[in-house]
């Protein structure tokens, strides 16, 4: 299985192509061939623009949602102390909100 960019991703206005209103780029730690940042998509075609743009934030938001998945995951089966599973399962469901703020342009 080969890895995804890494995040975190920022979703941006695309002011070069009159049919994308979006684009998702890599953030700025992202470094490629003395670019600052590296683009994953651009987010375009029949949809409305207020559909093109949660489509982007969702898409800028995975590297945010996977990563509280996982860290979900992590806090079931982590430990047997239950109050360090609890602190890590209240650390993944907050996560989980700033993930899904950001998707829904919240954040």
């Amino acid at each position: 299985m080969s890895a995804h960019t890494f995040g975190p991703w920022v979703a941006e206005h695309d002011p070069s192509h009159f049919d994308t209103l979006s684009t998702v780029v890599a953030g700025a730690n992202r470094k490629s061939k003395g670019i600052e940042r590296q683009m994953i998509v651009q987010v375009g075609g029949w949809a409305n623009w207020r559909e093109q743009e949660a489509n982007t934030r969702l898409i800028a938001a995975a590297p945010d949602l996977l990563a509280a998945c996982k860290a979900l995951i992590d806090a079931e089966g982590e430990t047997e102390d239950g109050m360090a599973r609890g602190m890590l399962f209240g650390c993944a469901v907050e996560m989980a909100r700033a993930a899904i703020a950001k998707a829904e342009g919240r954040a």
